[in-house]
């Protein structure tokens, strides 16, 4: 509705777990605004324009896009995201649009920008320029500063049901529809990666047999999990 009626807020807050499309429903929502070839406004964009082409390949330069750095990139080291790369986002910003009018800003993982960096996209934020749209993706929203969330649309996701996820599962044998459905847990991403994944499931198997064991054992060895996966950086949090 917001799209067809060319009422798009400065900024939305998609929060919820991880893997249950909250980028997937911004980068749509984005290429809405960005599409070329779109004049019945249908959310998602026409998908075969070069604007929605660029949009998909992550390159339009009227598409801007922040994320935590890799932890391989890092050294372990933190996946902060800075003020100098919010910074160069308020320089693109300044920058007149490519094509459309519309630029969107999607900030992944929204819960890593460092204190200075959420000063600074508040910032930008106070002096919105026209058809600007910030979307902030996380799955903590209370790491972000109360001032932007009383400055964005909320918009909350949750898990999806089994049998809505069932449309997904169309090529793979029905043998395994349920045991991916459980390992998915109701999160469409997850379980698109255990199906195209052999490693990803693997790895996700083993990873809930081992919790579901240790939900068993007793207080002791819980501890002593929690001791020993500290040690690697944001593995416990995982």
């Amino acid at each position: 509705r917001v799209v067809k009626n060319g009422r798009a807020a400065h900024a939305y807050l998609f929060s919820g777990p991880d893997a249950v499309g909250k980028r997937t429903v911004a980068l749509a929502f984005a290429k809405t605004l960005l599409c070329s070839e779109n004049a019945a406004k249908a959310f998602g964009g026409c998908s075969s324009c070069e604007d929605c082409r660029l949009a998909d390949a992550g390159t339009h330069p009227d598409l801007s896009a922040l994320a935590p750095p890799d932890p391989a990139e890092t050294d372990g080291k933190g996946r902060e995201i800075g003020i100098a790369q919010v910074h160069e986002l308020t320089r693109l910003l300044a920058q007149t649009a490519w094509r459309s009018g519309w630029r969107a800003v999607i900030i992944d993982g929204a819960e890593a920008l460092s204190r200075d960096a959420q000063a600074s996209v508040l910032k930008t934020m106070e002096e919105p320029k026209a058809n600007v749209v910030f979307f902030f993706i996380t799955s903590r929203p209370g790491a972000l500063v109360p001032t932007i969330h009383s400055r964005s649309v909320p918009v909350s996701f949750t898990t999806v049901l089994d049998a809505d996820l069932e449309s997904l599962l169309a090529s793979v044998p029905p043998a395994r529809h349920v045991l991916l459905l459980t390992l998915a847990e109701g999160c469409p991403g997850l379980l698109w990666r255990l199906m195209n994944d052999p490693k990803a499931f693997s790895a996700r198997e083993a990873e809930v047999t081992r919790f579901t064991k240790l939900l068993e054992s007793d207080l002791a060895e819980q501890f002593s999990f929690s001791e020993k996966e500290s040690r690697e950086p944001g593995r416990l949090e995982a």
